[in-house]
């Protein structure tokens, strides 16, 4: 079907003597379609042939002219920059999209009525582009007016109250829940707390009552004895929010509706609250600018390539130079990767040789790694260029899943941000030179009445999606965005930040630029006249131009750089992750025993690991060590890990990885009387081998 929006565009570029060649470039860069170009042009031509009159029609096209390619699939660029955008919003003002364009105006593009869903329209037809993304702290002159954040609100002494109550709380289920893990051995759980705390397990200093109400917590047995639920009532968000952020949370173990938690049988029977209620992001990062030196500047950008008009995961080719000045000491680094198909490459042009040590060979050198390759060793992922592979491949992966969910919150979140109005334009646009290109300028800020009610539309629809996002866990937000604090923290970010985009001239994100003001408490003796300037910058580039990405021709296997440094590199570091593996089993099993009535458990002298209900290996941090040690032994021919255990000690070894240079050559093993040392036989008894 002929599109007469581009049949009017053709014809007023050609009364203005434009050639079809410069035309058709308009037009695609523009976003729109090339097949309906192609049309457009033949009916036009067309019409020339048969000598009809093409007379120039000057009409104005909309802004709001439709754009196939504009209604296309939302692409991964968009999706990143979309997020780094929206979590900054929430977090504190950095990021901002920008408006719906019409790519053929002259004029300022955007307004601040479609600020967000625009940019975010815009960018989805990006199928392939350059960017870079950089950032950079230095240590500055302070500039006149620049003051360190100080929190003017009162701490609340009955919210202080309430947290210590928290604190109590989190003790005192950490220890029920660990006694009651370990009185299961009797087949049933107790059928009361003051049962549970007339039972000697050793692990019995605990309170069975609320700090506050000086009632039981509700405790239950369930299915028969063998499950429980526990249930506490927090007194604050802040506890609340540090339980979900727990290292084994669980949501599907451990329940939370508003400030009720339900412990169950299978919680992690460990969780911590700091004894202090955590302190606003500014006064941590005012404190930690206390120890910079009075000459600091660091810097660090990656530039890439992507290709997204695929389906799957898309090839990319990226680079990563950093630099360090801390006076006396000076640093860089640079190296180069590149994702063909299923692999990765890595080239390490600089980087301090202290952290190459037999790695030197590999400087210049582009290596080939295949993760998780069926063919690799078990300890491949304790090599570091295998681990930063395998992490890309897990994050491709999580992106699949979740993109178009992803994109659906995004596309959400643009629509809410409009609606509200939740950025202004600080000053006016305008246009300016950058690099010799003409950009157009929009100084953003936030509109302070905008920021809750925004969020709590997102809250709404991010509860309605099948993933998890960390950022709308946090119940607390909405309550903190009506305190006092985030009055005081708006303020400050207010007058320490800058937040500018520039687009170029068809409305494509050219420059996203944030600058903070970080300046230290008073008590910095080395830094009172001195500011830390963060600066965070993302550019984009080369947009829908062709790339090609071709994998390095001249490539080593990871094993076969320099004689195989790299491979021997891998193998003392998997034997170093056998040994800290074991040594961390010697403190949790002193744990166990603390909390096992001063035993190690059940006899276990046949050598095997099993987590055997009742011995010292059913505990679950020991059994994640073992298996740890297990997965970076497993293809090693004639390796093994050996348990023996006792009410009264215990011991564990395993085989080291042999090289041709190692001169650590045998068995690894740990035991209970301290013992941690390498031995030319494996453990046979509960002591290690004299």
């Amino acid at each position: 079907m002929i599109n007469n929006e581009i049949v009017s565009y053709i014809k007023v570029s050609k009364g203005q003597g434009l050639a079809q060649e410069e035309i058709e470039k308009n037009l695609l860069s523009g976003g729109w379609n090339a097949s309906d170009i192609s049309e457009a042009f033949a009916v036009i031509n067309t019409a020339n042939v048969s000598g009809a009159p093409v007379s120039p029609t000057y009409s104005n096209i909309p802004a709001s002219t439709s754009n196939p390619v504009l209604k296309s699939k939302h692409h991964h660029l968009a999706k990143v920059f979309g997020v780094v955008v929206l979590i900054a919003a929430i977090a504190g003002g950095v990021y901002a999209y920008t408006g719906g364009v019409n790519p053929f105006s002259k004029k300022i593009l955007y307004s601040e009525e479609n600020l967000f869903s625009g940019i975010l329209e815009k960018t989805a037809s990006i199928n392939t582009s350059s960017y870079s993304a950089s950032g950079s702290l230095s240590v500055v002159p302070r500039e006149a007016g620049a003051k360190p954040f100080v929190l003017d609100v009162t701490e609340d002494e009955v919210v202080k109250k309430q947290y210590e109550n928290d604190v109590k709380r989190s003790r005192d289920i950490s220890g029920i829940m660990g006694a009651l893990r370990y009185s299961s051995y009797d087949a049933t759980y107790p059928s009361t707390l003051q049962k549970l705390k007339e039972d000697d397990f050793g692990y019995n200093d605990f309170s069975t009552n609320d700090p506050l109400t000086s009632q039981p917590y509700g405790y239950t047995v369930t299915n028969g004895g063998k499950g429980y639920t526990l249930k506490v009532v927090f007194e604050t968000q802040d506890a609340i929010t540090q339980i979900r952020r727990g290292y084994e949370f669980d949501e599907t173990k451990t329940l939370i509706d508003g400030r009720l938690v339900t412990f169950t049988e299978t919680s992690d029977s460990y969780f911590y609250l700091s004894s202090t209620l955590p302190k606003p992001l500014l006064v941590e990062l005012g404190e930690m600018a206390e120890y910079l030196p009075n000459e600091f500047k660091m810097d660090g950008t990656v530039s890439a390539k992507t290709d997204w008009q695929t389906e799957s995961i898309s090839d990319w080719v990226f680079n990563i130079d950093a630099n360090g000045d801390f006076g006396d000491l000076q640093y860089k680094v640079n190296i180069d990767a590149l994702k063909k198909d299923k692999d990765y490459y890595f080239k390490i042009n600089n980087i301090p040789s202290i952290f190459l040590g037999k790695m030197s060979d590999a400087k210049g050198v582009w290596i080939k790694v295949s993760p998780k390759d069926e063919n690799e060793s078990g300890y491949s992922d304790y090599n570091d260029l295998a681990f930063f592979a395998n992490e890309f491949l897990d994050s491709e992966e999580s992106y699949k899943e979740t993109r178009a969910e992803t994109t659906h919150l995004l596309n959400m979140a643009a629509k809410f941000a409009d609606e509200e109005k939740l950025f202004s334009f600080k000053n006016k646009p305008s246009a300016e030179k950058v690099d010799g290109e003409t950009l157009y300028r929009y100084e953003l800020q936030f509109n302070k009445p905008s920021i809750l009610p925004f969020y709590q539309k997102l809250l709404a629809e991010a509860r309605t999606t099948q993933n998890k996002y960390e950022l709308f866990e946090d119940e607390g937000m909405v309550a903190y965005l009506q305190s006092k604090e985030f009055d005081a923290v708006f303020d400050y970010y207010q007058n320490n930040t800058s937040l500018i985009l520039w687009t170029d001239k068809a409305g494509f994100p050219a420059i996203l630029e944030y600058k903070l003001r970080l300046v230290p408490p008073d008590n910095a003796e080395q830094l009172k006249d001195k500011q830390a300037d963060l600066v965070f910058k993302i550019k984009i580039s080369d947009i829908n131009k062709p790339i090609i990405i071709e994998a390095p021709a001249d490539a080593k296997n990871i094993d076969e750089v320099g004689g195989s440094p790299l491979g021997e590199a891998r193998i003392k570091g998997a034997n170093a992750a056998i040994k800290a593996n074991l040594s961390s089993i010697r403190a949790s099993a002193e744990l166990y025993y603390d909390e096992n009535s001063n035993s190690y458990g059940k006899l276990s002298l046949t050598g095997s690991c099993d987590a055997t209900e009742g011995t010292l290996f059913s505990d679950d941090l020991i059994n994640k060590s073992i298996v740890a040690v297990k997965d970076i032994i497993k293809n090693e021919t004639g390796s093994s890990v050996l348990c023996y255990g006792s009410p009264v000690a215990w011991a564990v070894s395993a085989s080291l990885i042999d090289t041709d240079t190692d001169t650590e050559t045998g068995y690894w093993c740990v035991d209970s009387t301290g013992a941690s040392k390498l031995s030319k036989t494996a453990a046979s008894t509960v002591y290690c081998p004299e």
